[in-house]
């Protein structure tokens, strides 16, 4: 006899069968068919999934090339929503900082003012000045940071006299963005304080 013949279908499944040259065992032809009827139900299944498998990815392409072009639409829509809301949180923090910064500096002003040796009101004024001095680049210009001390003459004032200190800044002068953005507004801190 000669030698088996396999067959290409089954073998790229793993599965040899051999046709001719062998007797089966007792059990016949009964086997013979189980195994055959095995064999094609595997070579339908792998021949399905080879076709599922390539038609899922090709539509997975089609479907992921339409995706990418309705995020970038929707990134298009969220994205100056996005960055306007950002700007206006980051203005609106650096105009609560202006405003303690400026509380700051009029209760640092008012306590000198307070104090007994001060006899000049530039000596307050410097003294809020130099306080402004770490949040805000232009506190030594008289017109963007107006200081006021009332009364503005300290100079042998009776102990017990209520001395106010207010300080002024147009938040157009300070904001870091844009000056039209509340450029109208007036950033202001006072301290009230008696003197010693």
């Amino acid at each position: 006899m000669g030698k088996p013949v396999v067959r290409p279908a089954r073998k790229a499944m793993g599965l040899f069968v051999r046709s001719s040259g062998y007797r089966r065992a007792s059990c016949g032809g009964a086997v013979e068919s189980v195994i055959s009827e095995l064999q094609t139900i595997c070579l339908r299944v792998s021949v399905v999934n080879r076709f599922t498998s390539t038609g899922a990815r090709r539509r997975s392409r089609r479907l992921s090339s339409r995706r990418r072009g309705s995020t970038a639409v929707e990134f298009a829509f969220v994205a100056p929503v996005f960055l306007l809301a950002f700007f206006v949180l980051i203005e609106f923090a650096r105009l609560v900082m202006v405003q303690q910064a400026l509380t700051d500096a009029a209760r640092a002003g008012c306590r000198k003012a307070g104090l007994a040796t001060t006899n000049s009101q530039s000596d307050a004024e410097a003294v809020v000045r130099n306080h402004l001095q770490s949040s805000m680049a232009n506190a030594r210009d008289v017109n963007t940071c107006r200081v006021t001390i009332n009364p503005s003459n300290l100079n042998g004032m009776a102990s017990g006299t209520e001395i106010t200190t207010s300080v002024e800044v147009n938040y157009s002068d300070v904001s870091l963005i844009s000056s039209t953005f509340l450029g109208s507004v007036v950033l202001r801190g006072e301290s009230t304080i008696k003197r010693e």
